[in-house]
């Protein structure tokens, strides 16, 4: 339909039909949505809040990455066991992995899931270093905070 056409036509024809197109377009964002990440059609768009479906394409994106078979799992025993603050099989599954590390026998999906465990700790002692370490922070990365980059760099 051409410009004139729609200017011809009255005014509330002209706002049923820009509704017509505005549920159109959101139709194919949602059918686009659901095809990349792969959610099935029964999924109601608007069952759950911004923040369950983040966590839900996190948890997609995991399972794409190499090595998942091996991470993913591990980090769900991982979460249940801080929660059953089950001490002895998260240290046994550390021990485990640094032993591994130390005689370089590890996978590199052990290693990645070595470093997604320990990233918490290592994060804590860096600022711990920086605040009372009297180490001087780069004064480049003022003002820049959640950076990835900022906090290699500091």
């Amino acid at each position: 339909m051409s410009y004139a056409e729609l200017e011809a036509r009255p005014p509330a024809s002209r706002a049923h039909l820009r509704r017509v197109v505005i549920e159109e377009r959101q139709q194919r964002t949602l059918d686009h949505v659901r095809l990349s990440t792969g959610y099935a059609d029964d999924v109601d768009p608007h069952g759950h809040d911004q923040d369950t479906f983040r966590l839900i394409n996190q948890r997609k994106q995991l399972d794409e990455l190499p090595g998942s078979e091996l991470v993913v799992p591990a980090l769900d025993d991982w979460k249940y066991w801080t929660k059953m603050n089950d001490w002895d099989s998260r240290n046994a599954l550390l021990e485990q992995l640094t032993g591994k590390m130390r005689r370089r026998e590890a996978s590199p999906a052990e290693i990645q899931l070595l470093i997604v465990l320990c990233r918490p700790a290592w994060q804590t002692v860096a600022m711990s270093l920086r605040r009372y370490g009297g180490l001087d922070l780069d004064p480049g990365a003022a003002g820049v905070h959640q950076r990835e980059e900022t906090r290699r760099v500091n």
